[in-house]
């Protein structure tokens, strides 16, 4: 019996996988088209742009960049057809192929190119690490910004704007000597957005601003108000569409919002069946068996504030 089971398992995992594989394009006998840098390249900046045409069927692109010496410093998918890459001076290689679930073309012909950073800091570009750009945050203690060093720079320099009702420098700390800064809370003492910018500087030369926005909202979403089924309602059907609303966010700064669906067997929620996470205000169950069942939404935006649940209503599949 049980190596029946085995068996079955085996044989409805093909199954699937050849599905995915009839689902997907085979690109394997297709030709990756690299475009920069070229061949024997030499780039006078501390970052690198790669860039390919696109390929049809290739869901992704496996990136390789390789030293002389025939180190990977590189072996990433990468969901576009370019991408930007601080890189020491010296000499490299690069190759590109395409990939899907099934099928991946062959590896681009190794291109060499290098790299001479020089102690001009105008045409080189300092890359920012953390936070990512366009986060909202609903929690600003032991912030730490951070950014990659640039061998040429010797300071850097840093400045807050926030953005409410116009634009307000609300700092400037000039000559640091570190890749990292860690503001007081204390400096976000509104929900507003925030950009944050450094550049690095050196006794000839300086880069442009590298900039990001960070967004913060402390405000909690609203109670959801449950629309549809009503209270009590009694069904034959087994698909059910559940759908609520919300009022308006009235704060600064309004963080897209998703909502978390219980269903459940007791009024109580000590037993829930299934939890939906959407960003509409409606989703879709199919239930496997009568009885009464109770439903229930709150709201969770994307700085991390969280709603009050619900009211909860019943359900009674018949």
């Amino acid at each position: 019996m049980k190596r029946t089971n085995l068996f079955v398992v085996v044989i409805i995992s093909l199954f699937f996988l050849g599905c995915d594989a009839i689902l997907e394009e085979d690109i394997s006998d297709d030709v990756m088209i690299a475009i920069s840098p070229s061949e024997a390249d030499i780039i006078l900046s501390n970052v690198v742009t790669f860039q390919w045409l696109e390929l049809d069927g290739a869901d992704d692109y496996r990136l390789q960049i390789i030293e002389s010496g025939g180190f990977y410093i590189l072996d990433s998918l990468i969901n576009d057809s370019m991408f930007t890459f601080q890189i020491g001076s010296g000499a490299y290689s690069w190759r590109i192929r395409g990939e899907n679930f099934a099928y991946n073309t062959e590896y681009s012909f190794p291109i060499n190119f290098s790299v001479d950073i020089s102690e001009d800091l105008s045409s080189q570009i300092l890359i920012l690490n953390t936070p990512t750009d366009g986060i909202y945050l609903n929690e600003v203690d032991n912030l730490l910004f951070t950014w990659q060093d640039l061998i040429s720079a010797t300071t850097y320099d840093l400045e807050f704007k926030k953005n409410l009702n116009g634009t307000q420098t609300i700092l400037q700390d000039y000559d640091l000597s570190a890749v990292s800064y860690s503001p007081l809370p204390t400096l976000f003492d509104e929900d507003a957005s925030y950009e944050w910018r450094v550049r690095g500087v050196n006794s000839t030369s300086q880069t442009v601003f590298s900039q990001r926005v960070i967004y913060v909202d402390r405000v909690i979403p609203n109670q959801p108000q449950l629309n549809l089924p009503d209270d009590n309602t009694v069904s034959t059907a087994l698909n059910i569409d559940f759908s609520w609303g919300i009022s308006a966010d009235v704060g600064n700064i309004q963080s897209p919002i998703s909502y978390t669906v219980d269903i459940a067997n007791d009024i109580d929620f000590n037993t829930i069946l299934v939890t939906y996470e959407t960003s509409n205000i409606s989703q879709s169950h199919v239930f496997s068996d009568i009885g009464v069942y109770y439903w229930r939404i709150q709201a969770i935006d994307q700085a991390g504030n969280m709603s009050t649940i619900s009211q909860s209503r019943n359900l009674t599949i018949n």
